[in-house]
């Protein structure tokens, strides 16, 4: 039974409530079913024009986007609007999912603010250069790769859309059996794989065949996320960064081994990216590796006593 029940006056369109989402999953994380959450849409304009009417432009908008970024830390687009909009719509849009569907009326007011379409036609944009690509070198060759190109094309953007409808945390919840499997994967593919451009990394069953290791790394990036998401403190510890680097490693080394270098080297970029977002101190970092590297212990000390107080 709840203990408490809060109200919460909110906006897809006000970066306020979008800023205090963190303080929210918290206050979820903390007490749990104790909460009861009750959403109220406010109904900050229902056209541009009742913006203008208060003499609130795309000017002072953006101005307001970068305080708000500054004070809070919330990845907030801050570039001007090319328009005002009207956010009465998206407000009717949670209530009919509240009325229809109760359990998805909270995904939908997160995903409002934080729909971002440039990822996507990046994405989309980068394949049409691949076919692009495959056509023009199919010329030369004596079967097209063009069709079986565009399927894959199609099978993507297919996931994609999958992505966008499941969100991030149920994907997240199948961070550890995605991880798991993928090990195994590349665990098989080193004993039964067959060979292709000098490195054992396809394995296949019947007619239908692939790398693992492209699995491998969607699989490390999601527990990496699943795992530095649950921090509760703004810089990582000591601990922390060699639980990172150790779930790293393992897939990284059974990429190496098919030989496949590249693709073990693909992972730190998402290592690197990922811890600095979950908060690295630099500082501290480089000057431990830096006592590392110098591998001179103080008088009086042992090589191995140095060591252990360079990682502690």
């Amino acid at each position: 039974m709840a203990v408490v029940r809060i109200t919460e006056f909110t906006d897809p369109g006000c970066p306020w409530a979008y800023s205090a989402e963190p303080f929210r999953r918290r206050l979820d994380w903390l007490y749990g079913e104790d909460l009861v959450w009750e959403v109220r849409m406010v109904g900050l304009a229902g056209s541009p024009e009742e913006y203008e009417a208060k003499g609130f432009d795309t000017a002072r908008m953006a101005a307001a986007y970068r305080r708000i970024a500054h004070e809070h830390g919330m990845p907030i687009d801050t570039r001007e609007r090319p328009r005002m909009a009207a956010t009465v719509p998206a407000c009717r849009a949670v209530v009919a999912a509240r009325r229809e569907s109760p359990e998805r009326m909270r995904p939908l007011l997160r995903r409002l603010p934080t729909l971002a379409w440039g990822m996507p036609v990046c994405a989309l944009l980068l394949a049409s250069i691949g076919l692009t690509v495959v056509r023009s070198a199919s010329t030369e060759l004596a079967v097209d790769y063009l069709p079986r190109q565009a399927a894959w094309v199609g099978v993507g953007v297919v996931a994609l859309l999958l992505g966008f409808a499941i969100g991030h945390g149920t994907l997240l919840r199948f961070a550890v059996p995605l991880y798991g499997i993928g090990i195994v994967a590349l665990a098989l593919t080193l004993s039964f794989g067959h060979e292709a451009g000098g490195a054992r990394s396809w394995i296949g069953i019947g007619g239908l065949g692939g790398q693992p290791s492209d699995l491998m790394k969607l699989a490390t990036i999601l527990l990496l996320v699943r795992y530095l998401g649950a921090s509760d403190h703004d810089f990582l510890s000591a601990r922390e960064l060699v639980v990172v680097a150790a779930l790293v490693a393992l897939p990284a080394l059974l990429i190496a081994l098919e030989p496949d270098l590249g693709g073990a080297l693909i992972l730190l970029p998402a290592l690197g990216a990922l811890v600095w977002l979950a908060g690295l101190r630099l500082r501290v970092v480089a000057g431990r590796w830096w006592r590392c590297w110098r591998w001179a212990p103080p008088a009086g000390r042992s090589r191995s006593r140095t060591i252990s107080a360079t990682a502690s």
